[in-house]
């Protein structure tokens, strides 16, 4: 009898378990994500920014940290979150489901493309890296491959 009891305690915690699907990441935020967009958009605050964008690559359903990058980025020039910018329109951060720009309507590449392009002016290294490439490319801006590869070169150097 007392083997059986144990026996349905094991089966019991182990079913429960088996049908809990909740997300859980390491990363967990200083304080609730609301405040940190506060602290991010209004005041500019990079910690909380950086928290945020944390909570956005561990969260593939959440499609609302385009629009606190895009803040950062107009409102406080902040250069990591015009890369952002780019990477929240093509879903970059969960690759699974990782768009090409070809994939974005085109009202989102051309967003994806103009903060690329500020994000090169204010000396971000990716954004320069990944702009020169697109300009080597041709595809989505007149090829010039000397200007793509000047951007890429500085891109590079760390």
């Amino acid at each position: 009898m007392r083997n059986i009891l144990k026996y349905l305690l094991l089966l019991f915690l182990l079913g429960s378990c088996k049908n809990k699907k909740k997300e859980f990441s390491i990363n967990q935020e200083s304080m609730p994500i609301s405040r940190l967009k506060e602290l991010a958009i209004d005041k500019g605050d990079t910690d909380a920014y950086h928290e945020l964008s944390i909570a956005y690559m561990d969260s593939p359903n959440d499609s609302s940290f385009i629009n606190t990058a895009t803040a950062m980025a107009d409102k406080h020039h902040f250069p990591e979150a015009y890369l952002d910018v780019y990477y929240s329109a093509t879903d970059y951060y969960h690759r699974k489901d990782f768009k090409d720009l070809d994939d974005l309507s085109n009202e989102e590449r051309l967003l994806a493309l103009d903060y690329l392009k500020k994000g090169a002016e204010k000396g971000n290294k990716e954004c320069m890296k990944l702009l020169g490439y697109y300009y080597i490319d041709g595809k989505y801006f007149q090829q010039d491959t000397i200007k793509g590869n000047k951007l890429v070169r500085e891109g590079e150097k760390y």
